[in-house]
C-alpha cells in the first residue's frame, strides 16, 4: 500500500466535492425561474417557484448605493479588514528565530438595498447578508510602528479612521494594514434569491433555511455565470476523478513500504522492531513516550543522543514496564553526554521515554536520536586440544639401549652432561629436544632420536669420545675384548645439545 496514493486520493476527493458544489449551483441557476425585473414587479410572489426562489438580470439603479469607507467608491456592498502585523523571537534548538505573522483585529461587512431595473419596472435586492459574489480589492494601506514601538491611539486607512483596539497577542506590533473589497455597481447585474413582498414592492433576499444557499450576485450576467460554473464543475470533476481513482489504485496496489531493517527514519509512538535506530522530536516538557515490544530475551542497550545543533537536548532516558514501573533511568551524568541503559530484558511490552534533563521545551521541539541494540549471545569457548603423549620407539636388544620416558609436549630439551661411566656399564641416552613421543604399540628404537639436532649442537658422530673410549657401535664382543685399562677418566662435559659419548666396554 502506498501512502502517497492515499494522499492523492484525498486531494481528489476534495476536488470532487468542489465539483459537486458547482454542479448543484449550476442546477440551481437553470432550475430557478428567470424573470425580467418588470415581470417580477407585476407578478409579485407568484413569479417565484415552489421554494420561493426567483432570478433576474438588469441594470443597477443609483438608489441605495453605498460608499466604501476607505476608498470612497460607490458600491453595492463592501467588506473591510484591519490586521495587526507582528514579529516575535522564538528560542529553538538552532538558536533564536524571528517569526512574523498577522492577526485580524477588526472586520466589517455592509450591503445595501438597491434596485435592479429594466425599462418597464424594477425589483429590489437586499444584500444586507453577505452574498455568494466576487468581491474586488478596492483599497489597501498600512500604518507602521517606529523603532520605539509606540502604537498610535487612532488608525487611519484612506477615508476610514478607527480607534486602536486593545492589543492582546503574541510578539511585538510592527504595524497595521487595512484592506477594502467591494461589489461595484454594474450596468448588468444578475441576482438569484428568495422573493418576498413588502410595502415598497417585491424584494429579493438571502434564502432562509438549511441547505438553501446564499443570495447569488454576479456582475458577469446570467449566461456567463452559468458558463463559468459549468467549466469549474467539469474541471473539478475531471481532476478530482483522475486523482481520486488513480490515488486509490496506487494506495491499494502501489508498492508496499520497504521491509523493516531495524532502522526507522522517524521514531513513532510505537516502535515496530526490537533493534531501533530512529530520529524523533519532543515538544512537551515531559518528553516523548514510545511503546517498545521485546520478543527475544537478552541484554539490550538503549542510547539517547543529541543532534548536532546549537542548543541540543540534554537527554534523559527512562525505561518502564507495561505497568508503568520504572526499571532503569539514566541522564548521561554530565551535560551533553549520551543517556544509556543496558540491562537484560524478558519478552514483553516496555515504555521508553526521552526528555530534556531540565524539562525544557523550545519552539519547534527538541530533536533526539534513539538507538536500541541487542547484545549478541556469547559463543562457547573452543575446546583446548590435549597433548598426545607416547613413548619413544626403542629397538629391543640393542646394547645399552634404554626405553625413553614419555616426553611432555612443549617442554624444553636440555643437553645432559656426560657422566663418568663405570667399566662395562652402558651410559644412559640423553633425550633430544625434538624427540617425538613413541606410540603405544610401536617398535622400540634407540632412545636418542637420529634426526634430533638442537640448534647449536654438533652431530653425535662428531662428538669426541671420552679418553681411551671407543664408540659403542665399534665395541667388540666380550670374548675378544682386550684387558680392561685402568679406570677411565671421566668424560668431559658435553656441549649443550651434543650427544653423550658412548661408554667404554668392560673386558
Amino acid at each position: 500500500m502506498s501512502a502517497f496514493g492515499w494522499l492523492l486520493a484525498f486531494v481528489g476527493f476534495v476536488a470532487l466535492l468542489i465539483g459537486l458544489r458547482q454542479m448543484f449551483k449550476g442546477k440551481k441557476l437553470n432550475r430557478v425561474p428567470f424573470r425580467a425585473p418588470s415581470q417580477i414587479a407585476q407578478m409579485g410572489p407568484g413569479a417565484a417557484d415552489a421554494k420561493g426562489l426567483v432570478s433576474t438580470e438588469g441594470m443597477v439603479g443609483q438608489q441605495g448605493l453605498l460608499t466604501a469607507p476607505m476608498s470612497g467608491k460607490p458600491c453595492l456592498a463592501f467588506e473591510i479588514t484591519v490586521e495587526r502585523k507582528y514579529e516575535k523571537q522564538e528560542r529553538t534548538e538552532n538558536g533564536m528565530k524571528t517569526t512574523r505573522g498577522s492577526s485580524n483585529i477588526f472586520s466589517d461587512y455592509k450591503g445595501g438595498v438597491f434596485p435592479i431595473q429594466d425599462q418597464m419596472g424594477q425589483v429590489f435586492v437586499d444584500a444586507s447578508e453577505k452574498p455568494d459574489a466576487s468581491f474586488e480589492k478596492s483599497f489597501s494601506s498600512g500604518v507602521n510602528v517606529g523603532l520605539l514601538g509606540i502604537i498610535p491611539g487612532t488608525l487611519q486607512f484612506g477615508n476610514f479612521q478607527m480607534n486602536t483596539p486593545l492589543i492582546v497577542g503574541e510578539g511585538s506590533t510592527t504595524g497595521f494594514e487595512g484592506v477594502e473589497r467591494i461589489i461595484a455597481p454594474s450596468p448588468n447585474l444578475y441576482a438569484l434569491g428568495a422573493l418576498a413582498a413588502t410595502p415598497q414592492g417585491p424584494v429579493m433576499h438571502t434564502p432562509k433555511g438549511l441547505g438553501t444557499g446564499k443570495l447569488i450576485l454576479s456582475t458577469k450576467g446570467r449566461a456567463q455565470l452559468v458558463g463559468s460554473t459549468k467549466t469549474k464543475m467539469i474541471v473539478s470533476y475531471a481532476l478530482g476523478g483522475v486523482m481520486f481513482v488513480g490515488g486509490t489504485l496506487m494506495g491499494i496496489f502501489g508498492p508496499p513500504p520497504e521491509p523493516s531493517t531495524g532502522k526507522q527514519a522517524s521514531c513513532s509512538s510505537v516502535l515496530t522492531t526490537e533493534e531501533v535506530s530512529c530520529d524523533g522530536r519532543m515538544y512537551d516538557r515531559d518528553g516523548y513516550d514510545m511503546k517498545w515490544t521485546v520478543t527475544t530475551a537478552g541484554e539490550y542497550t538503549l542510547t539517547a543522543s543529541q543532534p548536532k545543533v546549537k542548543y541540543p537536548i540534554d537527554p534523559t532516558l527512562t525505561l518502564s514496564d507495561d505497568t508503568g514501573k520504572e526499571l532503569a533511568h539514566n541522564d548521561g551524568g554530565s551535560k551533553g553526554a549520551e543517556a544509556k541503559i543496558t540491562m537484560k530484558l524478558e519478552p514483553g511490552v516496555y515504555s521508553v521515554n526521552v526528555r530534556d534533563y531540565y524539562r525544557d521545551k523550545v519552539s519547534g521541539g527538541y530533536g533526539f536520536h534513539l538507538a536500541i541494540v541487542r547484545t549478541p549471545d556469547a559463543e562457547p569457548a573452543p575446546a583446548i586440544a590435549s597433548a598426545n603423549i607416547t613413548s619413544a620407539d626403542v629397538k629391543p636388544g640393542a646394547p645399552g639401549a634404554k626405553a625413553a620416558s614419555p616426553a611432555v609436549k612443549g617442554a624444553p630439551a636440555k643437553a645432559a652432561a656426560a657422566l663418568p661411566t663405570k667399566p662395562g656399564a652402558a651410559k644412559p641416552d640423553t633425550k633430544s629436544a625434538d624427540a617425538k613421543p613413541a606410540e603405544a604399540n610401536a617398535e622400540a628404537k634407540p632412545a636418542v632420536a637420529a634426526d634430533a639436532k638442537p640448534a647449536d649442537a654438533k652431530p653425535a658422530a662428531d662428538a669426541k669420545p671420552a679418553a681411551d673410549a671407543k664408540p659403542a657401535a665399534d665395541a667388540k664382543p666380550a670374548a675378544d675384548a682386550k684387558p680392561a685399562a685402568p679406570a677411565a677418566k671421566p668424560a668431559a662435559p658435553a656441549k649443550p645439545g651434543a650427544a653423550p659419548a658412548p661408554a667404554k666396554k668392560k673386558p
